[in-house]
């Protein structure tokens, strides 16, 4: 999957780059079969310890990786894991009911990003940003990860707007 993956084969210098310019992980998640995956992951030089690595399944519905991807699908899509994922939706604290489930992942995908502060793991923050298709489509996240400390000092509006070009970069190589 690694080395067939037009993200990775043609991503990999940019991810790189984000890791070399920040300081923090870079990760690449994805969903596959109803799973949420990290399919890659760029070490900085003090790397976060992440319960979940690369091609473990990591929970669904918490941290910034999953919720961009899913505040990108389409409502029947989003409708159909809310009503498979209830009682978890419920217990990672998001809203249990639909219509504010949905307004709440509209609201993440309006905003463009997320950011997780503790959310997966209490001494671990996440700033993701979706990686879309020309036609808009969510294919993965594009994310940095680092302690709560460190992340606490940066200037999330300009990490943000680093990811966001970052991630058009990428797309546009694959184009």
């Amino acid at each position: 999957m690694r080395q067939a993956d037009p993200i990775l084969k043609f991503g990999t210098p940019i991810l790189q780059a984000i890791t070399q310019q920040t300081g923090f992980d870079c990760v690449v998640s994805s969903m596959h079969g109803g799973q949420m995956l990290d399919t890659h992951r760029e070490y900085a030089a003090n790397p976060a310890s992440l319960s979940f690595g690369r091609g473990r399944p990591r929970p669904l519905l918490l941290g910034a990786a999953p919720k961009i991807i899913l505040a990108g699908m389409n409502s029947s899509a989003l409708r159909r894991l809310f009503e498979a994922q209830a009682p978890e939706a419920e217990a990672a604290g998001l809203p249990a009911d639909w219509p504010s489930f949905r307004a709440y992942y509209a609201r993440i995908r309006k905003a463009g990003y997320y950011f997780s502060n503790g959310e997966l793991e209490p001494e671990l923050a996440a700033l993701a940003v979706p990686l879309l298709s020309a036609e808009g489509e969510t294919l993965a996240s594009l994310s940095v990860v680092a302690h709560v400390r460190r992340m606490a000092v940066i200037d999330l509006n300009k990490l943000t707007q680093l990811l966001q070009r970052s991630a058009r970069a990428l797309i546009d190589r694959l184009d």
